[in-house]
């Protein structure tokens, strides 16, 4: 397994990441949003407290969904967290997601930064802006910016306030990240992309690197398909790529 990730490092020369499940053990605007409904608990942000429950109990009913084999798709879950978040103020969203690169296993540091030295690391995700460029500035443990660029869901704003996210049902599925992958290596004049993800939204790019003669890494997660990754990696995927550029 390890010789098989330092091959795919050795011949790829750009490096797509999802965020996730990937980077991020769960959804990071599931916890985005329970950070905004603890702000929500202060006097001067109490209205937004219905709402913002309001939004948990949908949280909710989904997971229990989710463990009846149903899955809610992602411009359903977006359209649900556009109204949960109207009408908040950009700053509050932006100093929330701020705190999210912190939390959760920080092994994917290690491992993107020694990725990020041999080749451009890019992060594609369909979460919020503010949360990608939270992840997108992120530094490894030697103070290096670990990406190159990254790509995700913009909002609408009207005085320094939420009006929604800016989606289509288009934007938020597995074509549209393919053609921001062809747009990254279009423009970065890139040949052999290393795909790393979880599940069908990056199944679709793996499927793409491989027609390039790149690679892809599949973290196994509950429900997702992997089939289409050149490489599974149960548990800590994220150990096992550190663990094999180390050597």
């Amino acid at each position: 397994m390890e010789d098989k990730i330092r091959d795919m490092v050795r011949r790829c020369d750009l490096c797509v990441v999802d965020l996730d499940q990937c980077i991020y053990p769960r959804f990071t605007q599931t916890t985005l949003g329970r950070y905004l409904l603890w702000k929500s608990l202060k006097p001067r942000y109490w209205k937004f407290l219905p709402r913002l429950l309001s939004g948990a109990g949908y949280i909710s009913r989904t997971r229990a969904v989710g463990l009846l084999g149903g899955r809610a798709a992602n411009h359903e879950l977006m359209a649900a967290f556009s109204r949960v978040i109207r009408g908040i103020p950009l700053k509050l969203v932006e100093d929330c997601a701020g705190r999210l690169p912190e939390k959760g296993p920080q092994v994917w540091r290690e491992a993107l930064g020694m990725i990020s030295v041999r080749m451009k690391a890019y992060l594609l995700t369909f979460s919020i802006d503010p949360v990608a460029r939270a992840y997108g500035m992120a530094r490894d443990g030697f103070g290096r910016q670990i990406f190159a660029g990254w790509r995700g869901t913009g909002l609408n704003t009207a005085g320094g306030l939420i009006t929604g996210v800016d989606f289509s049902r288009y934007a938020l599925s597995a074509p549209a990240k393919l053609e921001a992958l062809e747009d990254i290596m279009r423009d970065g004049g890139f040949e052999h992309p290393l795909i790393i993800g979880h599940g069908p939204d990056e199944a679709l790019l793996a499927v793409r690197s491989r027609e390039l003669g790149g690679g892809s890494i599949g973290f196994l997660r509950p429900g997702d398909s992997v089939a289409d990754f050149e490489l599974l990696l149960p548990g800590d995927g994220w150990r096992s790529i550190a663990a094999a550029l180390k050597r």
